[in-house]
């Protein structure tokens, strides 16, 4: 590897760094929203009750982690569709994806929802039931988050991410504040 100021092209930095941006503000704003809670539940309810909270985002995580599998395939149809300038087809599988994701999502979160206590017993034992409402709460907010990930695709195909990064940040800024003025009450 060679690096060379000779090799230098603004215009083609100014792309990148100006569609990166938004892209690493996204992924900030995703590690506030779900990696900053295990810290205030410590800092309130002690370093015990971090545990149980793990498990419940952990149910979540690989109920999102499945159903985003599942639904992954339409991320690469959506950017073949929009590089070959067909935003008609975008549109109609963006629909068409979201109602499949939705139908998935619903599908899957019911059933860890109806089973959740089941599968906490089995998994940690009758000592952590005490996090499967936590679970209900974070599977439901994951089913409404993972039902819309077709149009995040989409809105990355066209490269139009700017407000979805910012909100996404805005989102994570929102889960430490409610996450700091909710925990006295509430509990986990």
């Amino acid at each position: 590897l060679k690096l060379s100021f000779q090799q230098w092209q603004p215009a083609l930095a100014k792309d990148l760094f100006s569609y990166g941006l938004y892209t690493f503000l996204g992924f900030l704003g995703g590690f506030l929203r779900s990696k900053s809670t295990p810290f205030i539940v410590a800092s309130f309810l002690g370093v015990t009750m971090v545990t149980h909270l793990r498990f419940a985002g952990m149910a979540s995580t690989y109920y999102g982690e499945l159903v985003s599998a599942l639904i992954g395939v339409f991320q690469p149809l959506l950017s073949q569709q929009e590089g070959a300038g067909n935003l008609l087809a975008m549109r109609k599988t963006t629909i068409f994806a979201t109602k499949i994701a939705l139908c998935i999502s619903a599908f899957f979160a019911f059933g860890v929802i109806g089973f959740g206590k089941v599968i906490l017993t089995r998994w940690v034992g009758q000592a952590y039931l005490d996090a499967y409402p936590c679970m209900v709460l974070l599977v439901l907010a994951q089913a409404l988050a993972v039902s819309q990930r077709p149009s995040t695709y989409a809105i990355f195909a066209v490269a139009r991410h700017q407000f979805f990064g910012l909100l996404v940040v805005m989102e994570g800024a929102a889960n430490v504040v409610f996450s700091l003025l909710l925990v006295r009450h509430w509990g986990l």
